[in-house]
């Protein structure tokens, strides 16, 4: 007998149609939103599952700051063992930049050794370049009086002695005078001397004895009389000097026996003009015309300025010493110790050191109560160039120039003295930047003393003797990596840097 069929469950039949239900609402939601979920999809079964993507992440992390640890560790290592250690230092630190090669060039730095020397404390004290007093300054005066004809500088030109200055047609009678005389006697002497060889001619001998004829008295009075125009033409000779013309013009007078019209007047020797023995290796050197006195056709008496030369070769620094000073210039100038000075008192000025003070002031100026004193500066040619026919120098130091003149104080021995562009200022912080190959450090130090020039850095530590640092340019290595630690990335001028 067969079984009776199974009845009808209404129960599973709902709970099969819900699955379904649910099964095409999620299927009509994933196609709804396929747009946002699909991509990733299949981009995570591209490169792989997630779980191993997200631990490739951090290993590669991992890694990162391992390397980090490793040269933080080997830049330290690198104060330990001192200079010539080379280090990979990474970009991202901190504390330390990077410069190209390029950049160091375009920087124009310049490195040296750190080492300890004996620094010479000095007090400035405010001067000025001035001529030297009866020296610099050399008037040349007219030798005679007349009328200008010729004038052949102008005011800056550079001559050399022995070149012409200005030629003068001579007015003077008595100088024509005196020119005439010499003339007249040169004349009557050579008359006298023509008769004194006659008469001594007519002198025979006999049985080898000389015998005087009755010429002998006149012969006689012949040489007496020669002898006397000897003595007249000296004076005579003199007499033109001391009229203006010089020994050249006098020869020249005796020799072409003419009378001298015009007188040319010559650039003389400086040595000449003081009173000094002029050496016969002396070539010389150019002075300036400075200041030009006359002017073509002018009439001009003897001992008229006709123009002023400028001898720059040598100047004289003159400063104003106040009481607190003036002690520290009396001693170096009874001790001859050297003093520098810094010309137009500025830290791109010129610095002229080994100098000597030559004269003290015995008084004391009354209103300001400052010792005057002296101190020599030897000059030296810039320029030396020739226009139209005519030559122009430039002396590195000029008259009117301001200066400081550095008085030594005291010494202070076993500091690191190093140039001012070597040390940064950060506000109450001092940087010096020591150099690893391409990479360089800051490194904060203690100044104790700084002047317009030079910067006296402690030994205590800071800086280890024989390290490398930045001597100039320190001040753009420094902005590189200020601009680093703020995000910046490199200085164009300075560095570079790459993206993290």
């Amino acid at each position: 007998m067969s079984a009776p069929p199974s009845p009808f469950r209404p129960a599973r039949v709902a709970k099969w149609l819900g699955c379904l239900i649910v099964v095409a609402l999620l299927a009509g939601g994933a196609w709804y939103w396929h747009p946002l979920w699909l991509p990733r999809v299949q981009a995570m079964l591209a490169s792989g599952q997630p779980g191993q993507q997200e631990e490739k992440e951090k290993a590669k992390d991992d890694d990162h700051n391992h390397d980090h640890d490793h040269k933080g560790h080997s830049h330290d290592d690198d104060h330990d063992h001192g200079k010539g250690d080379k280090h990979k230092h990474d970009e991202e630190e901190e504390n330390v930049i990077e410069l190209s090669p390029k950049a160091i060039r375009n920087i124009g730095l310049t490195t040296g050794k750190v080492a300890l020397s004996t620094y010479q404390r000095t007090a400035p004290i405010p001067a000025v370049l001035v001529e030297r007093p009866g020296y610099s300054a050399l008037e040349v005066v007219a030798p005679i009086t007349g009328i200008v004809t010729r004038v052949n500088v102008i005011d800056g030109q550079a001559v050399e002695p022995g070149d012409v200055l200005f030629e003068i047609r001579l007015t003077a009678e008595e100088l024509v005078e005196a020119q005439a005389n010499l003339l007249a006697r040169l004349e009557q002497l050579d008359v006298v001397e023509q008769e004194i060889r006659r008469l001594e001619s007519a002198i025979t001998s006999v049985n080898g004895e000389k015998v005087v004829p009755f010429a002998g008295k006149t012969l006689l009075v012949q040489k007496y009389e020669k002898k006397k125009l000897l003595a007249w033409i000296r004076a005579d000779r003199q007499r033109l000097l001391l009229h203006g013309l010089s020994p050249e013009h006098v020869e020249q007078l005796i020799r072409n026996r003419r009378l001298i019209s015009t007188v040319v007047v010559r650039v003389p020797r400086p040595e000449q003009l003081r009173g000094e023995p002029v050496p016969d290796t002396s070539l010389g050197h150019p002075l300036v015309l400075s200041r030009l006195a006359i002017r073509p056709g002018q009439h001009v008496q003897t001992g008229q300025t006709l123009c002023v030369l400028g001898d720059h070769q040598v100047l004289s620094i003159e400063g104003k010493a106040f009481p607190q000073d003036a002690p520290g210039i009396i001693k170096a100038f009874e001790n001859r110790t050297p003093v520098k000075a810094v010309i137009d008192g500025s830290t791109n000025g010129h610095l002229a050191e080994g100098l000597q003070v030559i004269h003290v002031s015995p008084n004391v100026d009354m209103e300001t109560r400052a010792l005057t004193f002296h101190v020599l500066l030897p000059n030296e040619l810039v320029s030396d160039v020739r226009s139209q026919g005519r030559r122009f120098i430039a002396w590195r130091f000029r008259p009117g120039q301001r200066a400081e003149v550095y008085v030594p104080v005291e010494q202070w021995k076993d500091r690191i003295v190093l140039p001012k562009e070597a040390v940064v200022v950060d506000g109450p912080q001092r940087f010096v930047y020591v150099k690893h190959g391409n990479h360089f450090e800051p490194r904060e130090v203690h100044v104790e003393y700084s002047d317009q020039r030079t910067v006296v850095v402690a030994n205590d530590g800071s800086l280890k003797l024989g390290e490398t640092i930045v001597l100039k340019g320190a001040y753009q290595v420094h902005l590189a990596l200020r601009r680093k630690q703020s995000g910046g990335g490199g200085d164009a001028h300075a560095g570079h840097s790459h993206p993290h």
